[in-house]
């Protein structure tokens, strides 16, 4: 079977990867930064420090 080729001339190339991901509860991120040293000085919902972490519009928790 002959290799699909890109328009520059190279071959093309397919990529897949995978990674597991683990998800963390507020209290549990607080708990294992305090046991750190660290301290969790604020949650927001987004990359906007304006999102709260329970606004309807949050994405993701992003601790500072």
């Amino acid at each position: 079977m002959d290799p699909e080729y890109e328009p520059d001339g190279g071959a093309h190339v397919s990529l897949e990867a995978s990674a597991s991901q683990r998800g963390f509860t507020h209290a549990q991120i607080v708990n294992l930064a305090e046991r750190s040293g660290f301290a969790v000085e604020a949650t927001l919902g987004g990359f906007d420090e304006n999102v709260s972490l329970d606004s309807p519009i949050a994405t993701r928790m992003v601790v500072i």
